[in-house]
């Protein structure tokens, strides 16, 4: 999948947003990057139904881009949640927040990061962890009956 943003063009991969341009010129010159798996792996559809689910619960659009924090940062707080089951790749959070109607704008041009017009809600970073779902269904309607 291919986002662009001011002309430039960007692949989606694993890895996140990689401009193209940079993308051609990090394996021409950059032997290590050459044989890395990561430079063609697209993102995991498990990792981004999770990403969507985890944003559809605690983000909501704006306006204005939000530059405090960008899709890698955003990924660890989804990593954290109770529901997750682990891993995600910052490729995945940003194909789930497109997929769920927010503007990509790249952090920088070698930057695999991604700023979006996102607001955050209440308790994103939520860090408890739960043994058993009910568990979880009984801490989150607590915290809804406030």
């Amino acid at each position: 999948m291919s986002i662009t943003h001011k002309g430039v063009e960007y692949t989606l991969l694993a890895e996140g947003a990689v401009c193209n341009a940079y993308r051609e010129y990090r394996q021409r010159t950059h032997t290590r990057y050459v044989s890395r798996e990561v430079d063609n792996e697209e993102p995991n559809e498990d990792e981004v139904t999770r990403c969507r689910t985890w944003i559809k619960r605690y983000a909501k659009p704006r306006k204005t881009t939000n530059r405090l924090a960008h899709s890698y940062t955003l990924k660890h707080y989804v990593e954290r949640h109770p529901v997750s089951q682990g891993y995600v790749s910052n490729g995945a959070f940003i194909l789930a927040a497109f997929l769920e109607g927010y503007r990509p704008e790249p952090a920088g041009y070698r930057s695999p990061n991604a700023w979006f017009n996102m607001k955050l809600l209440t308790g994103y970073t939520n860090r408890v962890t739960f043994q058993d779902p009910e568990e979880l269904q009984d801490a989150e309607d607590s915290r809804l009956s406030l």
